[in-house]
């Protein structure tokens, strides 16, 4: 019984991993490119912040707080500090609210 046991699990263990190399383990699409954030990608941020998933709004809220550090958000910095402050507020995820608080430390650190 034990000799056709393991040849089985193996089968069953290399198939499986095969298949999560082919499906790519579930992972998600980034929601931006995978480079850094530009200037460019900001209306795309602010949209991202209204996202209805919790991880959209907290990689926006990142994001922008990087291009705050770059001093890249130019005209668009006191629209975006204004929505991170609501969402650091009042969004019901807590990760989202600590990623928007962050962003808050981090453009006031870069003098927003």
């Amino acid at each position: 019984m034990k000799r056709r046991l393991a040849p089985r699990l193996r089968f069953v263990a290399v198939a499986l991993a095969g298949l999560m190399l082919i499906v790519g383990c579930g992972q998600s699409k980034a929601p931006l490119n995978t480079t850094l954030p530009v200037a460019q990608d900001v209306p795309k941020l602010m949209q991202m912040l209204e996202s209805k998933k919790r991880t959209d709004r907290a990689a926006a809220a990142s994001y922008l707080a990087a291009l705050a550090e770059k001093g890249q958000l130019g005209d668009q910095s006191q629209a975006a500090l204004t929505k991170l402050q609501e969402l650091a507020q009042k969004d019901k995820e807590e990760t989202v609210k600590r990623a928007a608080a962050d962003a808050i430390a981090k453009f006031q650190g870069s003098g927003g």
